[in-house]
């Protein structure tokens, strides 16, 4: 039986230990002192930043823990040379839980080496979201530096501007709303220029398994690039259910070459494009997909099909074209031919030369005669051109005549053959 000195004993224990948590509660709570000791290790650890400056601290906890004139230098997880100061954080604690903390930002200020200031402020209350952000002048590599691990995104570069975004909702799902301007986006030699936009997403699962729900409404705005057909764009949607790096596309566009209206529409995947092209007048969608790359009507190679041979004005608009880029001056300077074949056998004799016009485009001519059944002869030219709009897209057209000998019946003395084609990478 425990003696009465040993039961005093174990309650003094008991009590002591219970003042000693209480003051040491009370120490962090509702001091200065105590209170910073808790927040601000807390801070370098979350926000993982080289230096970390707080020109003034008052109050505590149990009100509210107030940081004046915060700058952080260098976080980690943003692209180097950035900053963020906070001309006024406070921290309230009202449970020891994630809810129960509270806080306010006033006038915050993020910068990144390539960007003008990000502006933000707004609050985390009872476990809820209210932050507004607004830039005037937003470097698009800057942002997609966060996320950008494939080679395809590091090569877009362009400027957002009036970027006026808020996030709200809870801290794990949170939804992001708001609107934006292209200025310029630029990737592989094409552009896209005043780009009026909404964006309304909400993120799941950052946690554990990310997942981005919403869409990204494209109002207005003109795409172009290196002699292609200048497109305007109609109202248009990225779709993302889900799988943030496979969004949905319905993308719609306009585009006149030569008075020719051609409507686009854009759906599918970017890895598994449905394109829809139509016009007025009506052609035909392997025509006007080479018109949009090259912003020509290619109107010759009609009146070739119509008269049935391989006219000389298509050479001449295609040397036009890719020489001349249509304005009729003379080279600047000389370029070599290349691949030149030669085929001889007891059937067949021809030959075949391709000449590299510039960096991106091709011109090729062969001429070909082969011995038929029963002695008659066949000639067969092809001119080709190919033209190679970016890394992963090319364009290409070849028109090809083939004429018998005088001992051919009427109607096989003359053929052609006419294609289009577009070819594309697997990356893309």
């Amino acid at each position: 039986m425990i003696s009465k000195k040993m039961t005093f004993f174990l309650i003094i224990m008991i009590v002591g230990a219970i003042l000693l948590a209480g003051g040491g509660i009370y120490h962090i709570v509702f001091t200065t002192k105590g209170s910073d000791s808790i927040i601000r290790p807390l801070l370098s650890k979350y926000v993982e930043a080289e230096s970390t400056n707080i020109k003034k601290t008052t109050g505590n906890l149990s009100k509210a823990l107030v940081y004046q004139d915060i700058e952080f230098r260098n976080l980690k997880w943003l692209p180097m040379g950035n900053s963020l100061k906070i001309q006024k954080l406070e921290i309230a604690l009202n449970s020891f839980s994630l809810k129960g903390l509270n806080i306010k930002i006033q006038n915050g200020k993020l910068r990144f080496s390539g960007s003008g200031v990000i502006l933000f402020y707004g609050d985390y209350q009872n476990g809820m979201l209210n932050i507004t952000v607004y830039s005037k002048d937003m470097s698009v590599r800057d942002v997609l530096d966060l996320f950008a691990e494939t080679v395809k995104l590091k090569k877009v570069s362009g400027t957002l501007d009036n970027v006026d975004i808020n996030i709200k909702g809870s801290l794990l799902e949170p939804e992001i709303y708001g609107s934006f301007n292209v200025e310029e986006l630029t990737m592989n030699g094409f552009s896209m220029t005043n780009c009026l936009g909404d964006v309304k997403l909400q993120l799941k699962g950052i946690k554990d398994d990310f997942k981005l729900d919403g869409q990204i409404l494209l109002k207005s705005g003109v795409i172009s690039g290196p002699k292609t057909a200048v497109i305007n764009i109609k109202e248009s949607k990225i779709l993302f259910i889900n799988e943030p790096k496979r969004p949905m596309l319905d993308l719609k566009g306009l585009a006149i070459v030569e008075k020719v209206n051609i409507n686009i529409a854009l759906k599918g995947t970017f890895d598994q494009p449905e394109l829809k092209l139509t016009s007025m007048p009506p052609m035909d969608e392997d025509r006007l997909l080479l018109m949009l790359a090259t912003n020509k009507t290619w109107q010759s190679v009609e009146t070739a099909i119509n008269k049935q041979e391989l006219s000389a004005d298509i050479a001449k608009d295609f040397l036009d074209y890719f020489i001349f880029s249509g304005s009729g001056s003379k080279i600047s300077e000389k370029y070599g031919i290349r691949d030149i074949s030669v085929k001889y056998n007891k059937t067949t004799t021809g030959v075949r030369a391709t000449k590299d016009i510039t960096d991106k485009a091709a011109l090729s001519y062969s001429v070909e005669q082969s011995l038929q059944t029963m002695g008659n002869q066949t000639t067969t030219q092809k001119i080709a051109s190919e033209y190679k709009i970016n890394e992963n897209i090319s364009v290409g057209a070849e028109k090809e005549l083939k004429q018998n000998d005088k001992n051919a019946r009427p109607e096989d003395k003359q053929q052609t053959d006419d294609k289009v084609t577009v070819k594309f990478k697997k990356e893309f």
